[in-house]
């Protein structure tokens, strides 16, 4: 539902923004103008094939857990009901991840641009065999038929890995059930975390009362410690909060002088996206 290109070149070279933008708007106009022509409406493109696509392609880029809350409500919208959490799970486990980028990795999102930026990526899933390239799109055309002169992924840079080489070979976003939660949670598990973790539980309320416990300092680096922070979702929060600030908070326990410490996070919240 987007036409793509131009945002790696934003986030990588700010004095280009004006012409980027204009160049957006341009290919905007003529996909609208495709779109009236050829009566292509939302519900042509958003099927359970391109959620589909949408799912693989996360998973190799190592994409946000909040896919899965966008996801969901994208194909709530379009009346797909057969597009459930345990999708999610089903094509994390055969769908590896190869894109090593930030926080996990070595990467910003914007060096994809050096390499081809995403259309040269879609080209090598769809030859892969991993996308679909057959679907339509809002240009009128295919999504192979949009990538098509894209260039091809140099087999010398390191970005993308080659799927014979993966960073995880299956997808990091994992679908956890529990006494925790019986519908389901969200975990980002980038294969850094080992296979299983331990420790106490410290329960919270709110966000902010974990934050004030992290920066009094009294809380033992050594002890391998589980945060929960309950009453921060839908309905607690309300509106499930995102968790921006623990970027920051992340960074105070990291770089404490204290050592390193071992824990993991349970919450009703979401974007832990920098704690890893």
């Amino acid at each position: 539902m987007e036409v793509k290109q131009g945002d790696a070149e934003l986030s990588c070279c700010p004095e280009l923004t004006e012409r980027v933008f204009v160049g957006k708007c341009l290919r905007a106009a003529e996909a609208i103008k495709v779109l009236l022509e050829k009566d292509i409406k939302p519900r042509d493109l958003i099927t359970k094939e391109s959620l589909e696509n949408a799912l693989v392609s996360t998973m190799v880029m190592c994409g946000s857990t909040n896919s899965v809350l966008h996801y969901l409500a994208i194909a709530h919208s379009a009346d797909i009901h057969d597009f459930t959490l345990d999708d999610f799970q089903r094509v994390a486990n055969k769908v590896p991840v190869l894109a090593d980028l930030k926080p996990s990795g070595k990467y910003m999102v914007a060096d994809l641009v050096d390499i081809g930026g995403f259309p040269a990526v879609l080209k090598f899933l769809i030859h892969a065999g991993l996308i679909n390239g057959s679907i339509p799109t809002v240009t009128g055309k295919t999504l192979r038929e949009n990538v098509w002169s894209a260039p091809s992924l140099d087999p010398s840079q390191d970005m993308i890995r080659p799927l014979g080489d993966p960073i995880k070979e299956t997808g990091h976003i994992r679908i956890l059930r529990g006494n925790l939660a019986p519908g389901g949670a969200v975990a980002k598990i980038t294969g850094k975390e080992g296979r299983r973790f331990t420790g106490k539980a410290m329960v919270f309320d709110k966000e902010d009362d974990l934050n004030a416990r992290i920066f009094k300092g009294d809380i033992d680096p050594n002890e391998y410690i589980v945060f929960c922070v309950r009453y921060e979702g839908p309905k607690g929060g309300p509106g499930m909060v995102s968790y921006l600030s623990f970027l920051f908070f992340s960074f105070a326990l990291y770089s404490t002088s204290f050592g390193t410490w071992w824990l993991a996070l349970d919450s009703f919240g979401r974007d832990f996206e920098g704690f890893e």
